[in-house]
């Protein structure tokens, strides 16, 4: 039977197992990055739950502030279960313009993996878009867990669906991190290109430790790519250090911190994988990725018991040299 398996996306992140140096220090700037990415995807996999639901192209076909709760409600009464995978993993409810999601080990649309809980959004016409409001308490969400408390404004901008989020919520994040979170931030999405961005700037009071401060700029992804270049985090947590985050388009996110040092990178991959007919499958995928030098990649290979026959610095087969970008080992088995 043939599979079919797709990559949907990649989101960059720094894993604090991999130290540069010893010391409380140099330790403090690798969590300092693991939290800034943890933050990040946090508020993602927020805005993206407040949205995958009940936003819905065909309901404002008029542009503008055209987004009416009575349509956005008839529609996720429609399809809005549909909207989440496996088939039969989401019920939807409505009480005037108050919908009720019943997820469980749901996926979604915007990225959105592992979904258990129930989510509650009050939905009301206002003057600049449709106002939400947002509860969902205990939510699984892309291995984070959270209380969810939120308000939040959708409105069509020029094509793209907007979604202006104020959130005071808490829980745990992806990497393990507890914490509660408050602050503002905006998603925004192209559904012609599938694109999705996010901006926007909160405090996160981290259990047992001092307050932490994040802030997010041009961070931007389609779907099936890598974050786009120019997007970054900022982010000041662990004694006081900022740390950031910058992303250039290619599968790996770099990070420097105001210490002055900088560090490795860990990214995570999603995949989506069916058989012909069957239910799609999205799983996860954390690799990570640590550069090595010629001399130790060589004798990496000869701790394994392979005999090197060549080490260049091109995928031509040129000599390796000084400013060479990559260090290619031909070996064997003896």
């Amino acid at each position: 039977m043939t599979r079919t398996l797709k990559r949907l996306w990649l989101m960059g992140g720094v894993p604090a197992a991999l130290a540069l140096t010893s010391g409380a220090c140099g330790r403090a700037d690798e969590l300092n990055a693991d939290e800034a990415v943890d933050s990040a995807e946090t508020s993602q996999a927020e805005g993206a739950l407040i949205a995958a639901g009940m936003e819905d192209d065909s309901a404002a076909a008029g542009g503008g502030s055209s987004i009416k709760a009575a349509d956005l409600v008839a529609a996720a009464l429609a399809r809005g279960a549909a909207r989440f995978q496996p088939a039969g993993c989401a019920s939807v409810s409505a009480s005037d313009t108050t919908l009720t999601y019943t997820l469980t080990e749901c996926t979604g649309r915007f990225g959105l993996v592992h979904v258990t809980g129930t989510v509650t959004a009050t939905l009301t016409d206002g003057s600049d878009g449709l106002d939400i409001a947002v509860t969902g308490p205990g939510l699984k969400v892309n291995r984070a867990t959270m209380d969810l408390t939120a308000s939040a404004v959708l409105s069509d901008d020029g094509g793209n669906r907007k979604l202006v989020v104020t959130t005071h919520s808490h829980g745990v994040g992806p990497r393990g991190n507890a914490f509660t979170r408050d602050g503002s931030y905006t998603v925004e999405r192209n559904p012609a290109t599938a694109c999705v961005s996010l901006d926007g700037q909160w405090q996160l009071d981290v259990a047992g430790a001092r307050d932490r401060s994040t802030t997010v700029t041009g961070l931007a992804r389609c779907d099936g790519m890598c974050p786009m270049a120019g997007g970054r985090i900022v982010h000041t947590g662990v004694l006081g250090h900022t740390v950031t985050v910058t992303f250039d388009g290619s599968a790996v996110a770099s990070w420097t911190a105001s210490t002055g040092r900088s560090g490795t990178v860990d990214l995570t991959s999603i995949y989506e994988e069916a058989a012909p007919g069957d239910a799609t499958i999205r799983w996860i995928r954390r690799d990570a990725l640590r550069l090595v030098s010629p001399d130790e990649l060589r004798a990496l290979a000869k701790e394994v018991g392979l005999v090197v026959e060549d080490l260049a610095g091109t995928y031509d087969m040129e000599p390796l040299g000084p400013g060479d970008e990559r260090a290619i080992l031909v070996a064997r088995r003896p």
